[in-house]
């Protein structure tokens, strides 16, 4: 694989997570959001030498607010 292939599809993996955080969070959608934040994860990874650190935190925040999301929708939910 030629080192473009690869940085393409890294970046559209992170927009692809970026653009399911912003519809997790209009629909308040917390399987959206937790998956937003599991391919900010895949992305960071790689990127580690970069700007890994910084999407590894927003990684971080997505799952933490889809855990949050759940909890909240568990808690409307029960009697």
């Amino acid at each position: 694989m030629s080192d473009e292939l690869i940085a393409g599809v890294l970046w559209t993996i992170l927009g692809v997570s970026v653009l399911l955080a912003l519809g997790a969070l209009v629909q308040r959608s917390w399987t959206m959001m937790l998956i937003a934040g599991v391919l900010a994860f895949v992305f960071a990874i790689p990127a580690l030498p970069s700007i890994g650190l910084f999407i590894l935190v927003i990684a971080v925040v997505e799952i933490t607010v889809a855990l949050v999301m759940r909890r909240r929708e568990d808690e409307s939910t029960t009697p």
